[in-house]
């Protein structure tokens, strides 16, 4: 019972109507300040109070009060005495409850297997839903030690029907495979802690690197070549598989090797099932982030050079002379005692990069810095990623960009050739205009040819830009998955239960009406705070940001 009550609340919830207060002040003495709160805690609750001073003393000087008695006559008021338990059978007839028998038990254990446990393993949460059932079935609830035996068979029931039915859809060889995570016979004790393929399948991955994200693809190929089915667990709660699944993470493998097959395969199965959701979010994400660095960095490098060169921290001119200077007073000796006393390695290699790039503007040396970082150390990602990863979209603008995938995904040798005349290349939808004049290469008999590294960066550019929007998606993802999945399967048929628990409303010009009054309200909130000392220029005009500046003297 909840403790603090507003007067509001006391009014509508605890206020005996004309026909309850007849029946209260048909009983003597002690007996009607009792036989009221209990009929209206009953009201409230959908059962009578556990103990005597479960009721609030706000709650018991309301209802007094009403009655004209004084409070002290609910303490004088014999909780367990015949006259109490008399009490109990007149509000149950009155209300049309009747107590629990065996055969209800029976009935609601099946509706916890049914109903409750496939999504639900929170013992609060699911006695909250047996008390809202016990009031819909009018039902009075047993006591608390009779609940918590209920769920217990329940749980039995349901747990062992699950770990069998589980284990009998795994075939022969998906046993087999969930067996060697746990070590491969004897060896398994003379192999070390991080050397069983379970405990490599628990490590999170490290700081963003290839080589992260090459090591989550791998554990991704270990968990595909167990062949779980994608709708082996469709049937519970994603709060159900991770209980199962923080079971295997906290057990020791040799613990899990304890527990009978049936428990042993639904563990691991659990397990494997949820990690391959998340391992599959976490190589998605550092694909995105790997993407944005290699421009970032370029763009970084790019602008440190053409920084040094407009400040001329190193006269090209200036530097050779002295290299040329230094070469011919000693043509015999060695590059590092005779050059770098004048030049150092850092610098030879500044002198290298401000002139190792194929075009004079920013954006073809960032181009050119970006397929050199490309070449040499990103492309080896691409045929791995593509082979593990499905990416998929419903979106018919984005099949150009699904043919190019399928492309790239074809033709993941060594780019030495350019693809084959008779491929067809998409461009449009795929290539942004900032990046075909790159990809686009005129020979010297004015021949269209395609840059096979240009045009790859080109498409994962893309395909991380509508990644991070989920116009595409990838299978077996939780995080990037179909953006349709996001919302509950009977979305159309319970929106208004939905919106009402967002507490949003239906029309959509109301929603941006209280959406531009919250904002309107905040703003104006901002600018009555902000000291004098500042003016704000555009603050509360639509479509434009806030400019803050200091005033003039």
């Amino acid at each position: 019972m909840k403790r603090k009550w507003t007067t509001e609340e006391l009014v509508d919830h605890w206020s005996l109507s004309p026909s309850e207060l007849d029946l209260v002040l048909r009983k003597k003495g002690v007996h009607r300040l009792g036989m009221a709160l209990l009929l209206k805690f009953f009201q409230w609750e959908g059962a009578f109070p556990r103990y005597k001073n479960e009721i609030q003393r706000c709650v018991k000087r309301f209802v007094a009060a009403q009655l004209g008695v004084s409070m002290a006559d609910y303490q004088a008021y014999a909780w367990t005495s015949r006259a109490a338990k008399y009490h109990r059978t007149e509000i149950r007839d009155l209300l049309g409850f009747r107590p629990v028998t065996n055969a209800d038990s029976d009935t609601l254990r099946q509706w916890l297997i049914e109903t409750q446990l496939p999504k639900e393993s929170d013992d609060t949460r699911l006695k909250r839903a047996l008390y809202e059932h016990f009031r819909i079935l009018r039902l009075e609830p047993p006591t608390l030690l009779q609940i918590n035996r209920l769920l217990r068979s329940a749980k039995h029931q349901f747990e062992t029907h699950l770990w069998e039915s589980i284990t009998a859809s795994l075939s022969a060889e998906c046993q087999q495979a969930l067996e060697k995570l746990l070590g491969d016979g004897n060896e398994i004790y003379q192999l070390d802690a991080d050397e069983l393929p379970l405990n490599q399948l628990k490590t999170e991955p490290g700081s963003v690197s290839l080589n992260s994200l090459l090591s989550e693809l791998s554990k991704l190929e270990q968990l595909h070549a167990i062949k779980l089915s994608d709708d082996l667990f469709s049937q519970l709660s994603s709060d159900v598989v991770e209980r199962y699944r923080m079971r295997v993470e906290t057990e020791r493998p040799s613990e899990l090797r304890q527990h009978p097959k049936p428990i042993r395969y639904t563990l691991l199965a659990a397990f494997c099932w949820q990690r391959r959701h998340e391992i599959t979010d976490t190589a998605v994400e550092l694909f995105l982030q790997l993407v944005h660095r290699m421009e970032t960095r370029a763009k970084k490098r790019v602008s440190e050079i053409m920084l040094r060169q407009a400040k001329g921290a190193h006269p090209p001119e200036k530097l050779l002379y002295t290299i040329a200077v230094a070469a011919l007073a000693n043509p015999e000796g060695l590059v590092k005692d005779v050059i770098y006393p004048s030049a150092d390695e850092s610098t030879l290699a500044n002198l290298v990069d401000s002139f190792d790039t194929d075009g004079t503007t920013f954006r073809e040396r960032l181009q050119h810095r970006m397929q050199s970082s490309y070449v040499h150390h990103y492309r080896r990602l691409v045929p791995r990623l593509l082979s593990v990863l499905e990416f998929q979209s419903d979106a018919d603008h984005l099949r150009p960009l699904q043919q190019a995938l399928a492309l790239l995904k074809t033709y993941t040798d060594p780019p030495s050739q350019p693809y084959p005349a008779d491929v067809d290349i998409p461009i449009e939808g795929v290539i942004g205009t900032d990046w075909q004049p790159r990809v686009m290469v005129k020979g010297a008999d004015d021949a269209t040819t395609v840059d096979r590294m240009a045009y790859e960066i080109g498409v994962l550019r893309t395909l991380r830009e509508n990644l991070r929007c989920k116009a595409v998606w990838v299978s077996g993802a939780k995080r990037y998955c179909n953006p349709a999945q996001d919302i509950p399967q009977d979305f159309e048929t319970k929106r208004d239960q939905y919106y009402q628990a967002l507490q949003q409303p239906l029309d959509v010009e109301q929603f941006i009406r209280q959406l531009q009054a919250e904002m309107t309200t905040a703003l104006t909130r901002l600018n009555q705070g902000i000291p004098s000392a500042l003016q704000t220029k555009n603050l509360l005009k639509p479509f434009h940001q806030a400019a803050l500046t200091m005033k003039d003297a």
